[in-house]
């Protein structure tokens, strides 16, 4: 706290009041209902892999190699799970933390460019968005990257008057580089056009900014070194390949949209707060132009450097842009602080309030159940399972499912096997229903079966 010691006084009250309220919020049922059956489901199963094999390095599902993503969120999952146990708490926990540390980051940012009015409203309003409380809630990648963007921005604005914050701003890109990869680069982008835009070159050559940055690099080499030379040309090509170059040129699995896709999709998935915040913008350039009031510079950058980056981008998924929520935030909170002057510290949370009143209600934000049946299927299927036996898992796609089995099963792929381990006696075997075509011709019962899972047994 020693950069807002001038704030002291003031902000220190606002600090306690947002960590107390974004955590009750945030963290609220978050060990309930179950995981959401691809992303959650995925980051659970390879953090038992960690737990399982004790390898943090070669990362695995479901007993294959794995490449598809960074290891920091899954590394950070396997360190909850020793105390917690792995379950939908622990996979949740890190993405609902760095929600908490977004919004006070948010809060600090604004307070640097503007007062304690606009910081104030600027964190209510990013923890009363949709889209931001839903991601939060959510074990998935983009809250904790988003959380390491408004890190390194926010110690870059700060860096003006310490040093030490320059220095520390590039190492969050190690953090949202270990998060999601290739998205770390929005940190340069955003913080490069700023300088460009504000005329602020000359810190480009300050020691601290370059040593700092040389660090993060090095330190950010360290993982994918490793993972190549223990996946060689597999980690090239489904790493950064298809990550980089795919998404980036080809619609993947059929989430595609338009070059203004994001600009609709903003008000209805950033409701009710993303929309104002667009809405702002024309006004702050105008501002910023006319008046000369630089101090929009950095929210107005921010915001549109993301959203034009992906909007390029032929892959389109809302959560993509979450890192334009805090930025959005901010804007929204300059008009609520000038629209309600000195009634912003009591009018804020009335609104923060019914925003979340509305999303709990209309929205279910605080259901957390996401594929019930899938783990009630996985729990009958360990039941039903004789006392002994190994229960085998055959072509099992669903992450969801392959969590719930809590490991306890011995994967199959190849169908011959699977053919000769059912003739070999009364085995039981989970599989997908469309895998069911593969075995025709082969004894077995269906003992239990959900709208896409069958758990049979062999005559």
């Amino acid at each position: 706290m020693k950069i807002l010691r001038a704030y002291e006084n003031k902000i220190s009250p606002d600090i306690l009041i947002i960590l107390t309220v974004s955590s009750i919020v945030l963290l609220w049922n978050l060990g309930t209902g179950s995981l959401c059956s691809w992303d959650e489901g995925l980051y659970g199963g390879v953090t038992r892999e960690i737990i399982h094999t004790g390898n943090w390095i070669d990362l695995r599902w479901a007993g294959q190699p794995w490449s598809d993503k960074p290891p920091l969120y899954m590394w950070v999952t396997a360190l909850f799970s020793r105390v917690l146990g792995l379950n939908e708490l622990s996979v949740r926990l890190f993405s609902a933390l760095a929600g908490v540390g977004t919004v006070l980051l948010t809060y600090l940012t604004a307070l640097k460019l503007y007062s304690r009015k606009e910081a104030f409203s600027s964190a209510l309003v990013l923890l009363s968005t949709w889209a931001f409380l839903w991601s939060s809630k959510m074990g998935m990648l983009d809250i904790p990257m988003t959380f390491f963007i408004a890190l390194a921005i926010c110690l870059f604005e700060y860096g003006k008057d310490n040093r030490l914050c320059l220095f520390l701003s590039p190492l969050a890109f190690t953090g949202a580089f270990l998060t999601k990869g290739m998205g770390a680069m929005l940190i340069p982008l955003i913080l490069g056009l700023y300088i460009l835009i504000s005329g602020r070159i000359k810190i480009l050559k300050d020691p601290a900014l370059i040593c700092g940055t040389i660090t993060a690099l090095a330190l950010s080499a360290i993982w994918p070194l490793a993972a190549a030379g223990a996946y060689g040309k597999e980690f090239i090509d489904d790493y950064f390949l298809k990550h980089l170059v795919t998404r980036t040129t080809k619609a993947v699995e059929g989430h595609t949209g338009g070059l203004f896709t994001y600009f609709g999709v903003l008000p209805n998935k950033g409701r009710p707060w993303a929309g104002i915040g667009l809405a702002l913008s024309p006004l702050l350039i105008w501002r910023t132009i006319r008046f000369r009031e630089k101090e929009h510079l950095l929210p107005l950058v921010w915001t549109f450097t993301v959203l034009l980056l992906f909007s390029a981008v032929r892959t389109k998924l809302h959560w993509y842009v979450m890192p334009v929520y805090p930025a959005l935030a901010i804007i929204t909170g300059w008009g609520a602080a000038k629209l309600l002057k000195s009634r912003v510290f009591i009018m804020m949370p009335l609104l923060c309030a019914l925003s979340l009143f509305y999303l709990a209600t209309e929205k279910n934000i605080f259901d957390l159940d996401y594929s019930p049946e899938t783990k009630m299927f996985a729990e009958s299927a360990l039941n039903l399972g004789e006392c002994g036996k190994p229960l085998y898992a055959y072509k099992v796609s669903d992450p969801g499912l392959q969590f719930y089995l809590t490991g306890k099963t011995l994967r199959v792929y190849d169908t011959e096997k699977i053919k000769l381990t059912m003739r070999s006696g009364k085995n039981y075997v989970v599989t997908n229903r469309r895998e069911l075509k593969h075995l025709k011709g082969e004894p077995y019962s269906i003992v239990l079966e959900e709208d896409n899972f069958v758990l049979i047994r062999s005559e």
